[in-house]
């Protein structure tokens, strides 16, 4: 019919974000693919995005010492990318990208040192340095002692206790109301059992160098 005036199927012209997303898809090389993810969460995520960008450019730029590390650090970053892709608004930090952190650190091809890597930099997220504040100003009192909380050893982190199902505001909660009782364990001589909610958080008080750190979690103390 004269002057129909098009088609009928007038498309919106995509945005940069989207024509972002289309480039990263179409690349195959897997690191040049998890630095363009990288690009990608910074630019479009935020200060959140900023946050989570430097600790995925850590664990790429890491020496790991197989190429199946490697590849699970592809995986991972692939994974945060597509749980983001197309969202409007993207949830940086939400409990399903911290689990696939947290299940890169439980891979059982990394070595011990990428692991407690992992967890380290999972400890650095922003909703969880709140904890961070209460490192050398918090104290425990228990059988006439006072334990400032220096942090935690290398296989206590916050990553480590989210592993085992325990939230960072829920560890925050133990470690500022828990009660406090001194247990005597056969190996490890006297530790201060800090319990909060059924569970419980282990402290070194040997007097070394993990004096008032965090030592594990227990689920059933």
């Amino acid at each position: 019919m004269p002057g129909g005036g098009g088609s009928g199927t007038d498309e919106k012209p995509k945005t940069k974000k989207q024509i972002d997303e289309e480039s990263i898809d179409k690349i195959q090389d897997p690191f040049e693919k998890a630095l363009a993810i990288i690009e990608y969460i910074e630019k479009y995520g935020g200060k959140d995005g900023t946050e989570l960008g430097k600790i995925l450019r850590e664990l790429l730029n890491t020496k790991y010492e197989t190429t199946g590390e490697l590849y699970d650090v592809f995986k991972a970053i692939d994974k945060i990318y597509l749980a983001q892709r197309g969202k409007e608004i993207m949830e940086i930090f939400s409990v399903d990208n911290v689990s696939i952190i947290l299940a890169l650190g439980l891979s059982p091809n990394l070595s011990t040192n990428a692991r407690n890597k992992v967890f380290r930099l999972v400890s650095r997220i922003g909703p969880y340095q709140t904890i961070g504040n209460l490192i050398n100003t918090h104290a425990w009192y228990a059988n006439g002692m006072r334990v400032i909380f220096k942090g935690f050893t290398d296989h206590a982190t916050i990553a480590y206790g989210m592993s085992k199902g325990l939230s960072a505001s829920f560890i925050s909660n133990m470690i500022r109301f828990g009660t406090t009782r001194v247990v005597n364990h056969a190996r490890w001589g006297a530790q201060l059992f800090v319990e909060y909610g059924g569970k419980a958080i282990v402290v070194d008080i040997s007097g070394g160098r993990n004096h008032g750190k965090i030592i594990t979690y227990l689920l059933k103390p």
